[in-house]
């Protein structure tokens, strides 16, 4: 009896349904945890250490900030949220410039 070819039949629909299952599943999900890593200081040093006149409800949410890294990452020009860091703490500046470094390496690879 035959094999079945990767080229055509049940092996081609195999092959492409992983491609699919790592192209739609897995990448946009390891961007979504990379992104959630890197907005969790960034979120922790704007919302706990920022003055109090300088805080509000909508900006210490973990989402805006996580939408803020998202956005880097991909490398959108319109941003996916209005909030960016305001503070000049260092920690805050290296979590900014670790996620720009990031976002400039997802341009690394067509």
């Amino acid at each position: 009896m035959a094999q079945a070819s990767v080229i055509g039949g049940d092996g081609c629909v195999a092959v492409l349904s992983r491609l699919a299952a790592c192209l739609f599943v897995l990448v946009p999900l390891f961007l979504s945890l990379l992104a959630a890593l890197l907005a969790l200081p960034l979120w922790h040093v704007e919302c706990h250490y920022a003055p109090e006149d300088e805080l509000d409800e909508a900006s210490c949410a973990l989402v805006e900030w996580w939408l803020y890294v998202m956005g880097n990452v991909i490398g959108l020009a319109t941003p996916l949220t209005d909030y960016r860091p305001r503070s000049e703490r260092g920690v805050s500046l290296l979590c900014d410039a670790l996620i720009a470094t990031v976002s400039d390496l997802n341009g690394m690879f067509p």
